[in-house]
């Protein structure tokens, strides 16, 4: 009986695994961000540092400066990264896992407060099968994870009942939206829907807004630290972005990026859940054949072998970088050799870079490529094509010769290629 009971949940559970571990590798995205993100949490634990920022906040500069985000997503998955050996493969699949417990939670606060499990069943299923959802949520980057606090957050507000203090929740509350701030200003987002959620449920007054804060605070107490020990930094480039001129802008403060909107999935999915179980509360027939066509209509997204990873250049994925890692380490490079990306646009090879420093023969800096004699270099493009363009990287120890080159996958070549001696 009492498997029976929990049957719907074993199968929303194995149903929310399969669509994001199935094809996981090849789906894997393991880029710019991922490589520099994880490369700075290698050195900060290599070096026993500890720092109040992680990366810049936004491609936009105000005469330079850049806004910078708090450092909580390196310490949350720094213990995960060393457990697994600085693996981005495994340390990917933990962002699968974080979801999937928050996923559960939901299901069941869910079922408890509309006492009726057909609003959790709609909610469970939408989760786990939207495609955004799925492939923002198995790879790590900061973005994604505002997911998993967002879903912390509505966890929380449902939670909250009207005629308790409910003290610890609304610091909570407060404590995980500072947290998501800190680590991306996206979550500005969930903050705004935390405070309609409130003023519509009639759950705010005086002391609550003080809860709120007090936990908020918390929450961003590393960036709080880093403002008032570099004369209030990131506010100084926010007041100069209002009244400099636009000409030295070189971004927009806020873009309207996908990315940017996915804390707000878990409140869509809740809003759309809510919805369907008002307008079929006594149909439950048609809302059950209406989730079965949603989930087999998103499964050809997911179940033929992607020929890139996600938001990956075509014909490149995760297993290319590893093999082009493997065959720069097994090449014994000099110390003084570096690498090149022109396969992505990032030419610095933040990725490649990664595993090579895991691997024990680190390249030289992103500003040392002057000082180099060795480069190996990533393209589809021939080598002669390359040498022809123009590009800082390689144009700063030209003239260089060709000394090997291999076919890595689907017309994907690393070159590796020396300083030649000037006649």
């Amino acid at each position: 009986m009492k498997m029976k009971k929990y049957f719907p949940l074993f199968f929303l559970v194995a149903l929310f695994l399969f669509v994001r571990l199935y094809n996981f590798t090849e789906n894997l995205n393991f880029g710019t961000d991922q490589g520099m993100g994880m490369l700075e949490i290698y050195n900060l634990y290599q070096q026993k540092k500890i720092t109040l920022i992680s990366q810049t906040g936004s491609s936009m500069t105000v005469h330079g400066r850049y806004f910078y985000f708090g450092s909580a997503l390196y310490y949350i998955f720094m213990p995960f990264l060393i457990l697994f050996h600085w693996d981005p493969v495994y340390v990917s699949a933990v962002m699968v896992f974080f979801q999937l417990a928050i996923f559960i939670l939901l299901y069941q606060t869910i079922k408890k407060k509309f006492k009726n499990s057909l609003p959790a069943i709609i909610f469970a299923v939408i989760f786990a099968v939207t495609p955004v959802a799925v492939n923002y949520g198995r790879f790590f980057w900061s973005p994604n994870f505002m997911v998993v606090l967002s879903s912390v957050v509505l966890y929380l507000l449902l939670l909250i009942k009207r005629k308790k203090s409910n003290t610890i929740l609304f610091l909570l509350t407060g404590f995980f939206l500072g947290l998501g701030f800190q680590i991306h200003y996206s979550f500005f987002l969930t903050m705004l829907v935390t405070g309609i959620w409130l003023i519509f449920t009639r759950q705010i007054n005086l002391k609550k807004i003080l809860l709120l804060s007090t936990g908020f605070l918390l929450g961003i107490s590393p960036l709080i630290i880093f403002e008032l020990r570099h004369n209030f930094y990131n506010l100084q480039t926010l007041w100069f972005y209002f009244t400099i001129k636009e000409a030295s802008r070189t971004a927009p403060l806020f873009q309207p990026h996908l990315h940017y909107f996915l804390n707000l999935l878990p409140f869509i999915f809740f809003v759309i859940c809510y919805l369907l179980s008002v307008i079929f509360r006594k149909l439950k027939y048609p809302v059950y054949l209406l989730l079965i066509g949603y989930t087999v209509w998103s499964m050809q997204f997911f179940l033929p072998k992607p020929s890139h990873g996600f938001m990956m250049v075509d014909g490149w994925n995760f297993a290319g970088e590893k093999k082009a890692a493997e065959i720069i380490l097994s090449e014994k490079p000099p110390k003084n050799y570096n690498v090149v990306d022109i396969l992505t646009g990032d030419t610095r090879s933040m990725a490649i870079r990664y595993l090579l420093t895991i691997g024990g023969s680190a390249p030289m800096g992103v500003t040392e490529y002057p000082s180099g004699n060795v480069l190996f270099i990533t393209s589809k493009l021939p080598i002669w094509e390359i040498l022809k363009g123009s590009l800082w990287e390689i144009d700063c120890i030209k003239p260089v010769k060709l000394v090997k080159s291999w076919e890595i996958q689907n017309g994907i070549y690393l070159y590796q290629v020396e300083k030649a001696q000037k006649i």
